[in-house]
């Protein structure tokens, strides 16, 4: 008999907000602003306004019922719930082998926090699962009005990237006696770099 081979968990969905509060993410975006900005005050104002640039459209973008990431998320929240699901029942203590809960009963050692018995945390997770499994099955991803798949959330990002370059740039020491023209071609490359960090696949207008 073959082996089933255990369930693949590759979640579809990527908090942008999350990413950005992570060190590695905003690591990157403030490499990036360097590159373009020297005043550290304005790095920061930079900083924080592309955050709320990102998290602006993504909230906007998982908001969209068109979007395949929002398929993807109703997908997800599915099987989170078949996964809470899956575990009550394993920890159920009907279904817990007993070799193995003879060793671990001996190997627990409770926190300060903790039930005083693995038996009594095993209670507990149970009943923190199933509130959780209550709390996700009353609530739905929403499906708002319909707009244009993508572009809507794309176009604003980019404005938003745009009028927070241009508005920091003028009183940047890096662009002083910097041509309009020349502001401008950085300021394209600083939108697609951000871009390229927020969402690969968003690709800004030549004529920006």
């Amino acid at each position: 008999m073959t082996k089933p081979k255990p369930r693949v968990v590759k979640p579809h969905t990527r908090n942008i907000a999350v990413s950005f509060a992570a060190s590695n993410m905003q690591a990157d975006v403030l490499g990036v602003i360097k590159e373009y900005f020297e005043d550290l005050p304005t790095v920061k104002d930079v900083l924080e306004q592309v955050c709320d640039a990102a998290t602006k459209y993504e909230l906007a973008v998982s908001g969209n019922p068109d979007r395949k990431n929002t398929q993807e998320q109703r997908h997800d929240r599915h099987e989170l719930v078949e996964t809470l699901k899956e575990l009550r029942i394993r920890l159920d203590p009907l279904h817990l082998p007993q070799p193995l809960m003879s060793s671990a009963r001996l190997a627990y050692s409770p926190t300060s926090s903790g039930a005083p018995t693995l038996d009594g945390e095993i209670g507990f997770l149970l009943g923190k699962i199933e509130e959780m499994l209550q709390l996700f099955n009353s609530v739905d991803i929403p499906t708002p009005a319909k707009t244009n798949p993508g572009k809507p959330e794309r176009d604003t990002l980019i404005n938003d990237l745009v009028l927070t370059f241009e508005s920091m740039a003028s009183s940047d020491i890096s662009y002083a006696g910097s041509t309009p023209e020349e502001v401008m071609g950085e300021c394209r490359e600083f939108v697609q770099n951000i871009c390229n960090l927020i969402d690969p696949d968003i690709k800004i207008p030549r004529n920006l």
